[in-house]
């Protein structure tokens, strides 16, 4: 059986195959928005397995963490609720995606090592994690 395969579509525009968890955890925790938020302002990582594929966007703010949306083959797109969210945090945050601002609630997004944890999972086998509640994105 052939290993999963993982494409990171960095925010610049550019491709990187199966790209180290090593460099992958050190841009999660290290990267801030001089990376993050730099030309399309978005990051995915395509998992590719024998059995499909799937997606995992990454849209990184140092104030707020990472707001994650996973894609599976099949079904509805998800989001992460931030299980620590209070009612204070149902403010908003305006993320820039392809230069265009899109609105989400802070409560989806996670810290920085929580996301990490939940990227992780992801390259492990495709699928959204269990360390995050998981809500359908619209």
């Amino acid at each position: 059986m052939q290993p999963p395969r993982i494409i990171f579509n960095i925010p610049d525009g550019r491709d990187q195959i199966d790209p180290s968890l090593e460099s992958l955890r050190e841009l999660v925790l290290n990267g801030g928005d001089e990376f993050w938020a730099y030309g399309s302002g978005q990051a995915a990582l395509e998992f590719m397995g024998a059995e499909g594929g799937s997606r995992l966007l990454l849209m990184g703010l140092e104030a707020a963490g990472f707001f994650l949306i996973y894609e599976p083959s099949k079904g509805d797109d998800l989001c992460p609720i931030n299980p620590s969210a209070t009612a204070k945090e149902q403010d908003e945050v305006t993320v820039y995606v392809g230069g265009e601002p899109m609105k989400v609630p802070r409560r989806n997004f996670l810290d920085k090592a929580t996301a990490w944890l939940v990227i992780a999972d992801f390259l492990r086998d495709g699928q959204s994690s269990p360390r995050a509640r998981w809500e359908a994105w619209l």
